[in-house]
């Protein structure tokens, strides 16, 4: 490779946008542990597997061709090359990957596509909904990628990147796309609209760029059609001027599509705000973080409902967080994350935190080295007891008995998702895992009855 195109090279890399707004990246990974890998080939995708994961494999083949067949009438767009699709059993491996350039702890993401080979990659975590969902809208990344800039490195060098989509277009339309309207994004739009903070079209950014985008695509196709919007795309693929796209098929540049999707969401949600009491009468904020870029997730109370657990990146990197319920409570970190060997990856999307029924100690699922493992934590020291559990590809969720030592499990395999009770050490029973479902049916949210 010559100076000059290395030089270019590393110039693009350095434009591209980031998909994970709320991580660092950082040194290389670990590899824990090598895969033989296989593929399914279909019409237009290899889709890459390892071990037991034939059956995620042969069910990703039937849904990427079924999502490819809605796309391609969205976008307007027939991949030109094929597009290999990159499978792991869980999020630990996917972390690991070195496939794609992530962040040091990829759990707050569900999946990338890659820009320059143009490679979807995404791990199983239990939910074949979920799945089929985040395939769905990382194929609409690939056929874009393909649209825009040819899906290879020549491609890319030949386009010079001349167009670079904004982040608000790319994953609102992904995800428009893989689900034109859901509850999230219905509960996204109605607080930002009640509560003022709606940003414009051009300023969707973040988790705002998913829903908020997914809403303003959702606004163009029932206003104008459902045509408008591959109509958007091949002008904007030839003028290389959103603007001027834009006017071309609706009439309007983007801040004046913006204003009319405002007045539009305001004249729904507006009405609701008289049947509504404000959150701010009935509620209080337990954390006000300094930054707008800390990320914090997987609320636990504890059974008297005197404290919450949560996962935060508040200390600038993830760890688990206590703050007592009374107003004027600071936060106090219990557990350190990225930082230990012994806890690098936390959960941050499902609930990987559980209180015991005495409200003393809080179970926390963390990847530990090459294994899966529960970590039992007293709040009040910070004493913390490591439980392995290697023959778990993924903890995904925690419910701690309201009275036993006792923990239901749901994890995920190669293709499946599955319950099993942890039974912590006492003084009369050894420690123990034992499996209580095993076949394809998800099995989600595990929670014991009060008694």
């Amino acid at each position: 490779m010559s100076r000059s195109l290395a030089l270019l090279l590393l110039t693009l890399l350095a434009a591209a946008p980031a998909r994970a707004q709320y991580f660092a990246f950082g040194k290389n990974k670990i590899q824990y542990e090598s895969h033989d890998w296989a593929f399914v080939r279909t019409d237009h995708f290899d889709v890459y597997y390892y071990g037991e994961g034939y059956p995620l494999a042969a069910f990703a083949a039937t849904a990427a061709e079924d999502a490819y067949e809605q796309i391609r009438d969205v976008l307007g767009h027939d991949l030109s090359r094929r597009v290999p699709i990159l499978l792991y059993a869980g999020h630990r491996a996917f972390a690991a990957t070195t496939a794609v350039d992530l962040p040091d702890d990829a759990q707050g993401i569900g999946g990338v596509t890659e820009l320059f080979k143009n490679r979807v990659v995404l791990p199983f975590t239990g939910d074949y909904v979920e799945f089929r969902h985040v395939l769905h809208h990382e194929l609409v990344h690939a056929v874009l990628n393909d649209q825009f800039y040819g899906g290879s490195v020549q491609a890319i060098l030949q386009n010079n990147l001349r167009a670079r989509l904004p982040i608000w277009l790319g994953e609102g339309l992904a995800e428009y796309a893989a689900q034109p309207w859901s509850t999230r994004s219905d509960a996204y739009l109605r607080d930002a609209v009640l509560s003022g903070t709606l940003p414009q079209a051009s300023e969707l950014n973040g988790f705002a760029a998913y829903w908020g985008g997914q809403a303003f695509f959702d606004f163009i196709v029932e206003q104008y059609g459902a045509d408008k919007i591959s109509e958007v795309l091949s002008y904007l693929r030839t003028s290389r001027d959103l603007d001027a796209a834009l006017r071309r098929a609706v009439g309007l540049d983007l801040a004046g599509l913006s204003e009319r999707w405002h007045q539009s969401v305001r004249a729904v949600y507006f009405p609701e705000a008289a049947a509504r009491v404000s959150l701010v009468e009935t509620a209080q904020p337990l954390v006000l973080p300094e930054s707008k870029s800390v990320f914090s997730s997987s609320p636990a109370l504890s059974p008297m409902g005197d404290r919450l657990a949560y996962v935060s990146s508040d200390g600038g990197t993830f760890g688990v967080y206590v703050v007592e319920t009374r107003r004027g409570a600071r936060p106090r970190r219990v557990l350190a994350g990225q930082p230990s060997a012994q806890f690098e990856a936390l959960r941050l999307l499902s609930p990987g935190l559980s209180w015991n029924g005495e409200g003393t100690h809080l179970a926390v699922a963390v990847t530990s080295g090459p294994d899966e493992a529960v970590a039992v934590v007293e709040v009040t020291t910070g004493e913390t007891t490591l439980h392995p559990l290697p023959q778990i590809k993924q903890v995904i969720a925690l419910a701690w008995h309201p009275s036993r030592d006792v923990l239901a499990v749901q994890a995920s395999g190669a293709s499946q998702s599955d319950l099993f009770l942890l039974y912590l050490p006492t003084a009369d029973e050894r420690e123990r895992l034992v499996r209580v479902t095993d076949d394809a049916l998800p099995e989600n949210a595990p929670a014991w009855t009060p008694d």
